[in-house]
């Protein structure tokens, strides 16, 4: 093959994949929340999973010593949060993982509720 040609299919295999990275960015599901500061809850309306707003400010986070099973790691302390941020009201289950993701990487993937 000589130069030319070679250059030729190499600007078709470039744009081919150009186009396959932007179909896959346009296509995917992305979940969007609104402003933290405007809604105290919201659900995403493509995937219908519910988020709650965390609000900035100072947590205790861990375990007193006395907890049934408590680990070593898990010893009380403060927590700041600069910002608001939405978290799952729930556990993502492996149909929304999939819809949001696009695949299911867990071995256990026959439960769609689970």
């Amino acid at each position: 093959m000589s130069n030319g040609h070679s250059l030729a299919r190499r600007v078709v295999l470039l744009l081919a994949a150009a186009v396959a990275v932007v179909v896959v960015v346009y296509t995917s599901v992305v979940v969007r929340a609104p402003e933290p500061s405007q809604a105290p809850a919201w659900q995403d309306p493509q995937t219908g999973m519910e988020f709650v707003l965390v609000r900035e400010g100072t947590y205790q986070m861990g375990t007193p010593p006395h907890e049934p099973d408590r680990e070593a790691q898990e010893v009380p302390h403060s927590v700041r949060l600069s910002r608001p941020f939405y978290l799952g009201r729930y556990e993502v289950t492996q149909a929304e993982w999939t819809r949001v993701m696009g695949q299911n990487p867990s071995f256990f993937n026959e439960c769609a509720r689970c």
